[in-house]
C-alpha cells in the first residue's frame, strides 16, 4: 500500500526509458474521459481544492509560458506582453517590414534611457528582441549623440498590428486596441512619451504623432476608463499633447508608482514620478525658487507697465483738467463731475502731474466768491458798524 512520503514506482521514468511507461502511454492514445468523469474531476478541483488556489505565477514563469505558446502559435501572446506592445506602439515604438512578408517592432532611445530599453528588451525576449548601440547625428544641432536601439524578429502578429495602427500608411489609434490598454500599458506609454512638469508635478503625454480626432478619442477613453479628463493642448501651433490637472496627475502617478514596484522599472526612470520620488525633492525645490523669482520679476515688470500706461492716460486727462480748472475757472469738484472723478480724485491727479492749485484768495476772487454780485442791507451794515465799535472799546 502507498504511504505518505513514499516515492511512486514511476518517479523519473519516461516512455523512452521504460517499456511499461511506453505501453501505458500508447494505451491512452486516442482515448478520452467520459463526460461524467470530466465533470466529476472538475467539481473535485474547484475553489480551494485546486492546487493553484490563491497562488500566482511569477513574472519569469509567465514569460516562459508565453514563450511556449508563441512557439506553438506565433499569434498567441499573454496579456502581460500585449500591454507592453500596446504601450510601446502608442509611444516611441514603430513597426517596419523586414525582407519577408511580416513586420518587426523597433524602438530607439537616448543613452540616458538605456536601462529602460534593456528592461523592455528583457520583457520582449519572446519575440527574439535584441539591442545595440549606435550614433545619431542631429541635423538641427549638427552634433552626434549616442543612442540605444531595440529590434525584434518579424512575426505575423506584428503584421496584424501594422494593419490596425497603419491602415493608410499613417499611424492612428485603433479603438479596439485602445480599449485593451491597462495600467501596465499606460505606464509604458508614459515612460516612452510622457513627462512631469516641475515643480507642479502635472502629467503630460506627448501625442503629436496622432491627429486631433485621435486625441479626442484618447480623451474620451481616459474619461470612461479612469474617470480622468485631460486637456488637449498644442505646442508651437502643430504638436498636440494631453495635460492632466493636479488631481488627475496624482491619481496617475500613484498608478505608475505601483507598476514601477511590481515590474521593477529601472531606477533611472524614477525621475518621471515627480513628487512621489524623493530624488526629485531638490530639483523641485530649486524649480520652485526659480519660478518664484520669475514671478516677482514678472509682477514688477507688469506694475511698471501699468504705471506707464496709467501715467500716459493721466497726462492726456491733465490737459483737459488744466483747461477746465485754469482756463474756464471751474473748481476741482466741477471738473470731477465732467470727467467722472471726485473732487479729491482730481486734486490727486493734479498733484501727480504738478498742476498748480489756486490759493485761497484766487479760489474766492471774482465770480468764484460766494458773495459776488450781492450787497449787504442797511440793517446788516449798521450791525457790522456797531460790532466793530464795541470790539474796539473792549480792546482799549
Amino acid at each position: 500500500m502507498f504511504k505518505k512520503g513514499d516515492k511512486p514506482w514511476n518517479t523519473g521514468l519516461t516512455k523512452e526509458k521504460d517499456e511499461r511507461i511506453r505501453k501505458i502511454a500508447e494505451m491512452k492514445i486516442g482515448k478520452k474521459h467520459h463526460p461524467q468523469t470530466i465533470r466529476k474531476i472538475s467539481e473535485m478541483l474547484k475553489g480551494e481544492n485546486h492546487p493553484n488556489f490563491g497562488k500566482h505565477h511569477s513574472l519569469e514563469t509567465r514569460q516562459k509560458i508565453s514563450e511556449g505558446r508563441l512557439k506553438k502559435d506565433p499569434e498567441r501572446i499573454s496579456e502581460y506582453h500585449e500591454q507592453v506592445l500596446i504601450g510601446s506602439l502608442l509611444g516611441d515604438a514603430s513597426l517596419s517590414k523586414g525582407n519577408g512578408i511580416n513586420f518587426y517592432l523597433e524602438e530607439t532611445h537616448s543613452q540616458n534611457q538605456k536601462d529602460y530599453l534593456l528592461w523592455k528588451n528583457d520583457l520582449l525576449k519572446v519575440f527574439n528582441s535584441r539591442t545595440w548601440y549606435g550614433m545619431f547625428r542631429n541635423q538641427g544641432t549638427h552634433r552626434n549623440y549616442e543612442r540605444v536601439r531595440l529590434k525584434t524578429k518579424s512575426f505575423p502578429f506584428f503584421t496584424k498590428l501594422h494593419k490596425q495602427f497603419y491602415p493608410r500608411g499613417k499611424k492612428i489609434i485603433p479603438l479596439n486596441v485602445l480599449k485593451k490598454l491597462g495600467e501596465l500599458g499606460l505606464t509604458v506609454w508614459f515612460l516612452d512619451d510622457g513627462h512631469v512638469t516641475v515643480p507642479e508635478s502635472l502629467v503630460v503625454l506627448s501625442t503629436d504623432a496622432f491627429s486631433y480626432e485621435d486625441n479626442i478619442l484618447i480623451q474620451k477613453f481616459f474619461k470612461e476608463k479612469w474617470n480622468i479628463c485631460p486637456r488637449i493642448g498644442k505646442r508651437n501651433g502643430k504638436y498636440y499633447y494631453l495635460l492632466f490637472n493636479a488631481k488627475d496627475s496624482k491619481k496617475l502617478l500613484n498608478i505608475f508608482k505601483g507598476i514601477f514596484e511590481k515590474y521593477k522599472i529601472p531606477e533611472s526612470m524614477f525621475y518621471k514620478l515627480g513628487r512621489l520620488w524623493e530624488g526629485n525633492k531638490e530639483k523641485i525645490k530649486n524649480a520652485q525658487l526659480k519660478k518664484n523669482t520669475y514671478k516677482r520679476k514678472w509682477r514688477a515688470r507688469r506694475r511698471r507697465l501699468r504705471e506707464k500706461m496709467r501715467l500716459k492716460e493721466l497726462k492726456s486727462k491733465g490737459k483737459v483738467i488744466r483747461k477746465l480748472y485754469w482756463g474756464e475757472g471751474l473748481d476741482s469738484k466741477d471738473v470731477g463731475k465732467i470727467l467722472g472723478y471726485s473732487g479729491g480724485g482730481i486734486r490727486k491727479i493734479m498733484k501727480k502731474l504738478d498742476i498748480p492749485v489756486r490759493n485761497p484768495s484766487e479760489a474766492h476772487s471774482g465770480e468764484r466768491n460766494g458773495f459776488y454780485g450781492k450787497s449787504h442791507s442797511i440793517e446788516s451794515i449798521e450791525k457790522m458798524i456797531k460790532n466793530r465799535w464795541e470790539n474796539r472799546m473792549v480792546e482799549k
